[in-house]
């Protein structure tokens, strides 16, 4: 969900201040107070890192119609997004295959 939300926001013309991530985003903007703002009234609790920048995390529940309201509060629109870890970092061999998972 998070590489969908940074394809949608770098698609809209923003500029995310990290170039790898798992949930979370840090985005350029114009206001952050009024971003953080309409986020709130939406729903949704974004962190304002500075007047320019704010945080946003997202996790396992988040669902696809949460993330075009999250979009939204950017004027943005949902997009497909590609994975935000660096390849050398992703895992090439199985995990959680113990039969307790």
């Amino acid at each position: 969900m998070t590489s969908s939300l940074a394809a949608s926001l770098t698609s809209a013309g923003f500029n995310l201040q990290n170039e790898s991530w798992f949930d979370t985003l840090c985005i350029e903007v114009d206001d952050a107070a009024q971003v953080v703002q309409a986020a709130e009234l939406a729903g949704f609790n974004f962190r304002e890192v500075s007047s320019t920048r704010i945080g946003v995390s997202l996790d396992q529940t988040t669902t696809d119609e949460e993330l075009r309201a999250i979009c939204g509060v950017f004027g943005a629109e949902a997009k497909d997004g590609l994975s935000g870890i660096p390849s050398n970092l992703l895992r090439e061999m199985d995990y959680l295959s113990h039969p307790l998972f």
